[in-house]
């Protein structure tokens, strides 16, 4: 039996979720983009090496109770490679943003490519945009074809510099950008950059 075990926007691994804060950090990431897969026991090298289902089965909600202030659907599925067994979770795209509850902090977490970040102020108003139910064009046309024209191959930084505007309404425009699937965020020499999609 052939299985990708490659990390990428849609599918992560693990090698168990008894390391609870990755483990959180990993599956609400995906359930707060697009949901995906998340694979448990394969390590970060991508070598497979196997784990107790059972544990594995009863371990996820006790986790995810203690450590997520809103419900993550997946399904699961075990299957066994190389005689190990791994767990496939498949995660659904979430309905109410996945936070995570360590030490009374809050975060939100959510993935660019196969990396795992930390939500800013720009996602958290394009979250806001996908799950309300009035959206509105923020500012007038003019500054958002100013932001479009600029949000090219720049990074945020870039784009305040660029454009002059105040760095608010800056945000709030790459906000609707990324929810109107104008732009895109990429990782790149661990830097985040906005692209027209093409």
């Amino acid at each position: 039996m052939e299985i990708d075990l490659s990390v990428s926007y849609l599918q992560d691994r693990i090698a168990s979720s008894y390391d609870e804060i990755l483990f959180a950090q990993k599956i609400s990431s995906l359930a707060n983009s697009n949901g995906g897969k998340l694979i448990i026991g394969v390590n970060e090298k991508g070598k497979i090496i196997g784990i107790y289902p059972k544990d594995e089965i009863e371990n996820i909600p006790i986790i995810l109770a203690n450590l997520c202030s809103s419900p993550i659907e997946f399904t699961s599925e075990v299957i066994e490679l190389n005689n190990k067994f791994l767990l496939i979770l498949k995660i659904f795209k979430s309905t109410k943003i996945a936070t995570l509850t360590n030490d009374n902090t809050f975060d939100f977490y959510f993935r660019i490519g196969e990396k795992i970040c930390t939500a800013n102020k720009i996602i958290e108003k394009l979250w806001s945009y996908e799950y309300e139910s009035t959206r509105e064009l923020p500012g007038n046309s003019k500054e958002l074809e100013l932001v479009l024209l600029n949000a090219n191959n720049h990074t945020l930084t870039q784009i305040y510099n660029s454009t002059k505007l105040p760095k608010s309404h800056v945000d709030t425009l790459v906000s609707w950008l990324l929810y109107t699937r104008k732009i895109e965020m990429t990782y790149i020499n661990n830097l985040v950059i906005y692209q027209h999609l093409r």
